[in-house]
């Protein structure tokens, strides 16, 4: 769509934001007000004036009249002194201007790295069978030199696990390689071997013929994607030998914030589809955040209603790019049951997360009663929000999300679900006489005591419901041991919290921002694109670090396994995620299913340049090779 109004950008070195806005309009504007989103709370820094914010969306009135063909140049910067400009992610996004009732949309650079030029390849892996040939690595590997070419299997086992082999023939189809399964293919007998650990499996590739043995149906299925990689790493060539393989963690997972960006289901399903390709299979949707609360449910139906879109004239302003449309969506109960049905078929588990107490603007914008109205106290989220806190002294509060965290997790058969717990703004309640007696009558000290309480009490309603409780690391604090109730802890900060944490009793996934945060910029050029509070992280940055270190081992019952994340603040296209995820989530399925130390960093690059022949395949975006190397 052609914008009548252009807005450049540039980083200058003190970490401000040089912007140049031209006019391409036929009348002058007196006193332009322009609209944006940037990560936090934005401050005019010369030539213009922050009129309003939430969160990061600025309204910024420019000192200057704009002129036809003229432009304006103006500096801005980040209100906290700890925020710097980093790379392109952290400049305006969403833009429009705003005349009266006049709007008219802003152009401005392309989000997201460069698309990579289509790599050719002559596929010197052809013909060879090497352990950085697929992703995880195997646990074991034997080889007896000869090779021979495999097209399709075809499968001789029970009909269960012959449909187990259906789905691994769809997954390839619909992901563009060809077909594994066919009457006419290599014979593969599939067998069931009790004895095996959980989702374990076998092959032996022998003249003419393929021996599958497995655990259960999750090892028939790993088994056969296993052939249906090497067939393609391989350019339809696979050596002979043995393959024995086991996941050393039961929680392999990824996770997708779609409250800052709404993702097509489809983009969720083709997500989805990458994961079990790697033999990951825990799917963390985040579907409840400040910004959008975006599933479909009976319990509080005006909650998705009112903040699925956000934009101008919306409840929710365009923070993160939202602009002035109607940006943004809700996922209905079929798109829901879609993405179950998708997950079952790739053997995924998927556990939705609501955000309490804190996360939640969205919710007290929409929802009357969870605040105390006496509370006039000045927190604000690290993301700049007000009132981002609901208040758990109050019954009300306590009943909303009972009532909405029961219906969620009903909805979603893996019978988890995440309650958040994460980022409580300092000062929170400090202004609430309600929440005062409230700490009196429970013998509570400080915010961090109020949280784990209510945390508790809304994980031990989830337990009555048979429903295991989840949560980010920093609900398992407080007076009286946090959350509780078997739940599990998410540890997004570093293995500082484990020990602690896995000595309480709490089994801990790990998903540490400097490793597995795809979100965040791969270097520090300010060309890149991504957060950089928790690192830079190339390639090698996700496998350079173990899970579980051996002074650890004594509460290796207590690690469950891994997770990478995907957070939206800068992602206004889902095509944005793909290249921030891949080859990265490489590195994460090796660290989820691999043993200690199993896995070098020049073996994942050799894997990672391997792979690049089936993320083309999927039409699935990577990373330019010169940011991960």
């Amino acid at each position: 769509m052609w914008a009548p109004l252009r807005l450049s950008s540039v980083i200058t070195g003190d970490g401000n934001i040089r912007c140049e806005l031209y006019s391409q309009l036929s009348h002058r504007i007196t006193q332009p007000l322009l609209c944006f989103s940037l990560l936090a709370p934005a401050i005019g820094v010369c030539n213009c004036e922050v009129v309003s914010h939430t969160g990061g969306f600025t309204e910024l009135r420019l000192k200057e009249a704009l002129q036809p063909g003229k432009k304006i140049t103006f500096v801005i910067g980040y209100r906290e002194p700890e925020f710097k400009a980093a790379n392109r992610a952290w400049l305006p996004l969403g833009c429009y201007l705003k005349n009266n009732d006049e709007i008219f949309p802003v152009a401005t650079a392309a989000g997201g790295l460069p698309r990579e030029s289509p790599v050719t390849t002559s596929n010197t892996h052809a013909g060879q069978f090497t352990e950085a040939m697929m992703v995880p690595k195997p646990v074991s590997v034997a080889l007896n030199g000869d090779s021979q070419s495999i097209e399709t299997v075809a499968v001789n086992a029970a009909e269960k696990l012959t449909s187990v082999a259906l789905h691994v023939d769809a997954l390839a189809q619909r992901n563009g390689f060809k077909p594994l399964v066919s009457s006419s293919g290599m014979p593969a007998k599939i067998s069931i071997e009790p004895s095996l650990s959980e989702s374990a499996y076998g092959i032996e590739i022998a003249r003419g013929n393929i021996l599958i043995s497995a655990a259960d149906e999750s090892g028939v299925f790993y088994a056969l994607v296993t052939l249906l990689t090497l067939r393609e790493t391989g350019g339809g060539t696979i050596q002979e030998g043995i393959i024995k393989d086991e996941p050393r963690f039961e929680w392999r997972g990824q996770h997708l914030d779609c409250a800052r960006h709404y993702y097509q289901v489809d983009t969720i399903l083709r997500l989805l589809d990458l994961m079990a390709l790697l033999k990951l299979n825990r799917f963390h949707w985040h579907i409840c955040d400040d910004e959008a609360f975006r599933l479909q449910t009976d319990f509080a139906a005006s909650l998705w209603q009112q903040t699925a879109y956000r934009g101008e004239g919306e409840l929710i302003s365009g923070v993160f790019g939202g602009g002035a449309g109607s940006y943004g969506g809700s996922y209905s109960k079929d798109d829901v049951t879609q993405i179950l049905a998708r997950a079952k078929a790739l053997y995924i588990e998927v556990m939705p997360e609501v955000e309490f107490p804190a996360h939640a603007f969205c919710i007290n914008q929409s929802v009357n009663g969870l605040r105390d109205p006496e509370d006039f106290g000045l927190e604000e989220s690290v993301q700049g929000y007000r009132n981002n806190v609901v208040n758990p002294a109050l019954p009300e509060t306590m009943a909303f999300f009972t009532g909405l965290c029961k219906e969620v997790a009903a909805s979603f058969p893996f019978s988890h679900i995440h309650l958040g717990g994460d980022e409580l703004p300092e000062g929170s309640w400090l202004g609430s006489p309600v929440m005062n007696n409230y700490k009196i009558q429970h013998g509570l000290a400080n915010a961090e005591d109020v949280e784990g309480f209510a945390m508790h009490k809304l994980a031990a309603e989830m337990r009555t419901e048979g429903i295991i409780p989840c949560a980010w690391e920093e609900s398992g604090r407080g007076v009286n041991g946090g959350i509780g109730n078997d739940a599990i802890l998410f540890l997004w900060q570093g293995l500082e919290q484990f020990q602690q944490l896995a000595s309480q009793g709490y089994r801990c996934v790990l998903t540490p921002a400097q490793h597995t945060y795809f979100d965040m910029a791969h270097t520090d050029q300010t060309s890149d694109w991504g957060a950089n509070w928790a690192a830079t992280i190339r390639l090698a940055d996700t496998i350079n670090w173990e899970p579980l270190p051996a002074a650890l081992d004594a509460y290796a019952d207590n690690c469950l396994g891994v997770q990478g994340a995907f957070w939206s603040e800068f992602t206004t296209t889902d095509s944005e995620m793909e290249a921030m995820i891949a080859p990265r989530i490489l590195g994460l399925a090796c660290k989820a299913w691999c043993g200690r130390g199993a896995v070098t960093s020049a073996e994942l690059l050799s894997m990672a340049q391997a792979y690049e022949a089936i993320f083309q395949k999927m039409q699935w975006q990577t990373a330019p090779m010169e940011l991960y190397t």
